[in-house]
């Protein structure tokens, strides 16, 4: 997975500057970036304004979504704006080629970087994330006769199950949860070091992460079989793995538990709420309102409306995206 997405010359994200295969939220409307950076205000207003402020985006892509956040920002809240210092973080040289428009448009307070790499107790602000940790590399387990294995790849890209590695087993020791009899899973070795460097480099703060999946229990129940790994492929999942790769997306819904219980020893309170609910409490209705009264016509209202029906809708984005909010010596 690591090779197939993150390849410097044949990976798939560095291949693609966008997002052929799939949408995210921030494709779905602008106003998901609005309510971001609305939120945002709220956060600094509170707890830094006599401070200095990182705003760091993990995985920024094309940079997006941080466009429409420092919009948000320089419109609403100047003073912020000032103050602000903006860094993305990107792996793909492609992708961070992509966001050298933004210093353009944005100036010296962005910046961009391969690698998250900072002191500890350095940052005072907000790390925020949008489908980066499902794309992180994920190992697979398969459960037998009670007893759990570990996915190898063979001669030809041929799968065999083998005893579990010595850092896998750490890994289910600490987290306490398996798979379930005769089901595969995933272990997610990488989600747990990003956590563990981003909650040591924060001083005080606010880590938050926007994704799909699940908490250990959930996420292990006997329903899924299969695990939650996939491949995306022009808008169309499969589990052909080890076919077209660099050619397609692979994704695992990722585990909460994970990500709070890690942080936790570093000293941070952990909230799990829908996507929905977070729009709706941060919001949502305001910026409706504004719309509704705005001189935009009739088709961008009707876009603007179906889009956030997209972001809410509990049996779409609304309900399938979750929203973990993650802080230290802050309101």
């Amino acid at each position: 997975m690591d090779v197939a997405l993150y390849h410097n010359e044949w990976g798939y994200y560095s291949k693609n500057s966008g997002t052929k295969d799939y949408y995210t939220n921030v494709d779905v409307h602008s106003i998901f970036s609005e309510i971001l950076g609305s939120y945002f205000i709220q956060v600094w207003e509170k707890n830094f304004k006599e401070e200095p402020f990182y705003l760091i985006e993990l995985g920024c892509g094309n940079g997006k979504l941080a466009r429409g956040i420092l919009k948000e920002l320089s419109k609403n809240s100047p003073e912020l704006y000032k103050k602000l210092e903006f860094i993305g973080i990107e792996r793909s040289k492609t992708r961070l080629e992509a966001c050298e428009n933004l210093k353009n448009e944005f100036g010296a307070k962005v910046h961009f970087l391969s690698d998250f790499n900072f002191p500890d107790n350095s940052i005072h602000g907000i790390i925020y994330s949008n489908e980066f940790f499902d794309a992180l590399p994920i190992h697979r387990v398969h459960k037998k006769e009670g007893s759990l294995q570990e996915v190898y790849l063979g001669p030809s890209l041929k799968e065999n199950l083998r005893p579990l590695s010595s850092h896998l087993q750490d890994y289910f020791s600490w987290l306490g949860v398996e798979p379930q009899e005769d089901c595969f899973g995933e272990a997610h070795l990488s989600s747990r070091e990003w956590i563990r460097k981003m909650a040591r480099s924060m001083s005080k703060g606010l880590i938050l992460t926007i994704d799909y999946g699940f908490k250990s229990e959930e996420l292990y129940s006997e329903f899924r079989v299969n695990g939650t790994a996939l491949c995306l492929f022009q808008n169309k999942t499969n589990r052909n793995f080890y076919e077209r790769i660099g050619e397609q997306d692979i994704t695992a819904h990722i585990n909460f538990s994970v990500l709070e219980k890690e942080a936790l020893m570093y000293g941070f309170k952990s909230q799990l709420i829908s996507q929905s609910k977070f729009l709706l409490e941060n919001g949502l209705d305001k910026i409706m309102a504004g719309a509704s009264a705005s001189n935009l016509d009739e088709k961008a209202k009707l876009k603007r409306s179906l889009g956030i029906r997209s972001l809410i809708h509990p049996e779409g984005m609304g309900g399938t995206f979750k929203v973990l909010l993650q802080s230290k010596g802050i309101q």
